[in-house]
């Protein structure tokens, strides 16, 4: 079994075709960085009018309100009281015991 230096150790020519590669994905990334900066800022006029019909539609939308408004409750007739029906209460038990919340770790 060979040392780690072995492990490393390239030729000529393994340097040159890494350099090579290397150099490769640096003009990539160089590339594709200048072209995503190089579009236009200034929207095209198809964009700006479309923009602009839009926000014209949008400013003449009215806001219709519901029809189906809740009708008033009609008042009971003076002088005759109505009880109110209290509901029945149940005592909602657990079925079973809620696990114990261990504490975060502080650090």
């Amino acid at each position: 079994m060979g040392t780690g230096k072995d492990l490393f150790a390239m030729t000529k020519r393994e340097r040159r075709g890494t350099i090579v590669v290397l150099l490769v994905i640096a003009i990539l990334l160089i590339l594709s960085f200048a072209l995503k900066r190089s579009k236009p800022s200034v929207p095209d006029d198809v964009k700006v009018s479309e923009m602009l019909q839009f926000e014209a539609e949008v400013d003449s939308v009215r806001v219709i309100p519901n029809s189906h408004k809740a009708k008033p409750k009609p008042s009971a007739e003076k002088g005759k009281v109505h009880k109110k029906r209290k509901k029945p209460t149940h005592e909602q038990k657990p079925k079973t015991r809620p696990r114990n919340v261990d504490p975060l770790p502080q650090f």
